[in-house]
């Protein structure tokens, strides 16, 4: 099993074969100097793009054999399922309920300033309790690493 990461703005711009622009990003930005407009308006698509492809890599490596945005969330629902299926066949029809409900909260629980797990977030009245074995497996499996339970 190979760990992979979501590739940051940087490394999707040299995905794209605009790898150039890293180093101008830079050199603007120590200078705290104005991006000539055509270049910004370059880079701001560039950005619409990446937000919108996000840094899943296989999504990426779609994204650059298609060069084509239509069948990107059909892609990225199809890892989230994979990923909610592989939780799912470790645990028992109840448990994995739990699991699903957690992995569903994890863009709510990221998205908060605090970092620590949220356990109000996955429903109203849950508790370590309830959740605390399904957060857990969910850790393990995420690869959101700012989480914390």
């Amino acid at each position: 099993m190979k760990t992979m990461y979501p590739l940051r703005f940087d490394e999707f711009l040299e995905a794209t074969g605009k790898g150039y622009y890293v180093k101008l990003i830079w050199e603007h930005f120590e200078n705290n100097s104005e991006m000539p407009e055509e270049i910004h308006k370059e880079l701001m698509q560039c950005i619409r793009h990446y937000l919108f492809v996000g840094g899943m890599p296989a999504v990426v490596k779609k994204y650059l054999e298609e060069a084509l945005l239509i069948n990107i969330p059909e892609l990225q629902n199809m890892i989230v399922a994979a990923y909610t299926a592989d939780m799912a066949k470790y645990s028992s029809p109840g448990e994995c309920m739990k699991i699903q409900n957690a992995f569903q909260s994890l863009p709510a629980q990221l998205a908060k300033d605090n970092k620590k797990f949220q356990y109000k977030l996955i429903r109203r009245g849950a508790t370590a309790g309830l959740f605390g074995d399904s957060t857990i497996t969910i850790k393990k499996d995420c690869m959101f690493g700012r989480l914390q339970s």
